[in-house]
């Protein structure tokens, strides 16, 4: 394979502003987003699930991406994204899970890894900066991994480590989809050489609940510094 060098075209972000009449609070333009969230206590407990709404002219400040081993993910993305001198900045995240809305509820590492029970392994994190940000991290999962991999990141193989963008509501999979499209085209033009095959199999699915790791795999390579990553930079310009 060839070494990853290419240039992305610019994106113009045209969004469709139009909403359900049916979710849309006519004072105050507040639409329901299919958002929702654990919040757990000290034993690791689910004690509350919300919905979450959000003003129509925004986009949600959170994204959550699957890119195989979930320890090189959030590696990278705190990497690029921690400095507001950049593009925006990650306000917080974790590595964890996510899974189809009827899988099992807050799965075990072991549980997640068996391939058993649908969930990715995913890093998940809030940030600033709107939707010219958001396009930057969904750009991003192409700078470290190969979206032409069905069900595996390098060595690592199983559902859950499936290459996935998992979008908050409907801007954000109007993006996503755009970058995808993009980044297609370039390699069917082939101004990408660096990548296995020859179609992308990221997929671009609703969010559901995110299920956050135990405490030893949050910034595992941080603290294990020469920890196991099978990740790697390329040098495509998107």
């Amino acid at each position: 394979m060839g070494t990853c060098i290419s240039v992305f075209s610019d994106i113009n972000n045209k969004n469709d502003k139009n909403v359900d009449k049916k979710n849309e609070d006519s004072n105050n333009k507040i639409v329901k987003v299919e958002e929702v969230f654990v919040k757990q206590d000290s034993n690791n407990e689910i004690v509350k699930v919300e919905e979450v709404f959000v003003k129509q002219d925004e986009i949600s400040n959170k994204f959550c991406v699957g890119a195989g081993c979930y320890w090189g993910t959030e590696k990278f993305y705190r990497k690029v994204f921690k400095s507001k001198d950049r593009w925006g900045n990650v306000v917080d995240g974790k590595v964890g899970f996510m899974g189809p809305k009827d899988a099992k509820v807050n799965p075990t590492y072991k549980e997640v890894c068996s391939g058993e029970t649908g969930h990715v392994e995913v890093f998940y994190l809030e940030y600033e900066g709107g939707e010219f940000v958001y396009e930057e991290l969904c750009k991003f999962l192409f700078r470290f991994t190969d979206p032409t991999t069905l069900n595996r990141s390098g060595n690592d193989i199983g559902t859950q480590y499936a290459s996935v963008i998992y979008c908050y509501d409907k801007k954000q999979m109007e993006i996503a989809k755009k970058v995808i499209f993009e980044v297609q085209d370039m390699l069917n033009k082939g101004l990408i050489t660096c990548w296995e095959n020859r179609e992308i199999v990221t997929e671009i699915k609703e969010a559901t609940i995110f299920y956050p790791a135990h405490d030893e795999h949050q910034l595992y390579l941080e603290k294990n510094p020469k920890g196991y990553c099978n990740h790697k930079l390329n040098r495509l310009e998107l």
